[in-house]
């Protein structure tokens, strides 16, 4: 099971971490760049976190960047990058997540599931959701993932746990290593494509996955479930993932839904062959891992 780290200032700051530049600012709801605004308080700029109105210092020597007119804010640097990523995620609408390790509680083998990009629908910020409130909530389809952006502190153990406890997974990005130059490309690049910086803390499919190669090595038993023609195209009934539901019952596209599901055992004459159904349920509300793999219906006639 993931573990997470206590809740400590990093050991090894940015030795300008409290110098760094931050050109990023709020104007009437959105997010602006120095670039884009007037030079001192005609910027009509506000702090993300506190609200407090912005000066734009636009010299001949210093990075061009925002500072706050009368005092700092100590969350300032913090909350700007949420709100960078946010409008990063919704203008790619996609967010890529990092590789997730399976170890195996019989050898020293892990089973590797790949980093992929997933969809982006929605974004908030600093939504509470029961007794935790993280740094950014995406939504893809169904499923909400729980994201902490790291800066100097990193994820608590009690946050992890009441993740678990809402039945989310939480990744943490860090960006603790960020130039004082802050730009929008490269915080852009760190939070939606690249995965180096992306650590799971609590996933929630690996979790159970593990628990259940543990402790229920009747896994790999297979339901065989007969091939149904509806005109052109090709159900099973009562698939365990509820892939689709037709007046409560689920059923699944064999070609749109079983042939890239990793449940998916192969394909006999008129009959799937289906891993699901003695998976704990936890595994099947996480949704399906769906990898590239051979046609099970190169033969549609069989």
């Amino acid at each position: 099971m993931a573990t997470c780290q206590t809740s400590e200032p990093d050991p090894n700051p940015s030795p300008d971490r409290n110098r760094i530049r931050v050109p990023f600012a709020i104007r009437n709801g959105t997010v602006v760049n120095v670039a884009e605004v007037l030079r001192g308080l005609a910027c009509a700029c506000s702090c993300p976190s506190c609200d407090a109105p912005l000066v734009a210092r636009k010299g001949s020597k210093a990075v061009h960047h925002f500072a706050h007119y009368r005092a700092d804010c100590p969350h300032a640097l913090e909350t700007t990058l949420h709100h960078v990523a946010k409008l990063a995620l919704e203008r790619t609408k996609q967010f890529w997540i990092p590789p997730v390790r399976i170890p195996s509680p019989t050898s020293e083998t892990s089973k590797i599931l790949p980093g992929r990009a997933v969809p982006v629908d929605a974004v908030s910020l600093e939504q509470r959701l029961g007794d935790i409130v993280p740094d950014v909530v995406i939504t893809s389809g169904r499923r909400k993932l729980l994201v902490e952006i790291t800066v100097t502190h990193r994820v608590t153990e009690e946050k992890c746990r009441r993740a678990r406890k809402l039945g989310l997974s939480l990744l943490e990005i860090d960006l603790s290593d960020l130039r004082r130059d802050l730009r929008y490309e490269e915080i852009a690049s760190r939070v939606v494509g690249e995965t180096d910086a992306k650590h799971w803390k609590v996933n929630l499919y690996a979790e159970a996955m593990q628990r259940a190669q543990a402790g229920a090595p009747q896994l790999d038993a297979v339901r065989r479930l007969p091939i149904v023609e509806h005109g052109m195209v090709l159900h099973v009934m009562d698939c365990p993932i509820s892939a689709r539901v037709w007046y409560g019952r689920p059923y699944a596209n064999v070609l749109y839904d079983c042939v890239d599901c990793q449940f998916c055992a192969g394909k006999e004459d008129r009959v799937l062959l289906c891993r699901g159904f003695n998976l704990p349920r936890l595994v099947l509300q996480q949704g399906v891992h769906k990898t590239p793999r051979k046609r099970l219906l190169e033969n549609p006639g069989n």
